[in-house]
């Protein structure tokens, strides 16, 4: 499947209506999810897109709850997905360092948790004074974590937020105003 640009939707008729998890992986070259599909497979629950590059949109499905994406991807739009609760975004985006534009937009209304496993520099960006703290600070249930150990945990209706990273920022004010006290005795 590593070649397969084109996915061919020749059923006629009704094909596919029990699927309820699909799992794509190493698909490099895919650039799109047949309109079959997404018409016929009302049933799907479950859709797991690994090494998926080309890939453009996912967009349509109407019964999929839980999505997980990881490895490189040109995805650029994920939307009318209205059932969706769980979003988890592995390896994903690791080249830019930065969460993905789509997150932004306010159309994960029943999402209830989006997990991510990142870079230390996408948790940083995550901080309540982070780069994309105002594209994620709406979800129900926010974690990330990247293989340095660190993490945050984000729970919107009690205001948790906890991390085991120190903020660089405000790290290196502390230690700027260390040094000013420092100067003046």
């Amino acid at each position: 499947m590593t070649n397969m640009q084109v996915w061919d939707w020749v059923a006629e008729g009704f094909a596919m209506g029990r699927l309820n998890k699909l799992v794509l992986k190493n698909c490099p070259k895919l650039k799109s999810l047949p309109e079959g599909l997404i018409r016929q497979a009302t049933c799907l629950t479950t859709l797991y897109l690994t090494d998926v590059c080309a890939l453009k949109s996912i967009k349509g499905f109407p019964s999929v709850k839980e999505l997980k994406l990881s490895g490189e991807s040109d995805l650029e739009i994920v939307t009318d997905l209205p059932a969706l609760e769980f979003l988890k975004l592995g390896t994903f985006g690791r080249l830019n360092n930065r969460l993905p534009e789509w997150l932004a937009q306010q159309s994960f209304t029943t999402l209830q948790r989006l997990d991510v496993s990142g870079t230390t520099q996408q948790l940083v960006r995550c901080l309540q004074n982070g780069a994309d703290w105002p594209m994620i600070k709406h979800f129900a249930i926010f974690s990330i974590n990247d293989d340095q150990g660190n993490y945050i945990n984000y729970i919107k209706h009690s205001g948790t937020f906890e991390t085991n990273l120190v903020d660089d920022a405000a790290a290196a004010e502390e230690e700027e105003e260390e040094g000013e006290d420092i100067n003046e005795l």
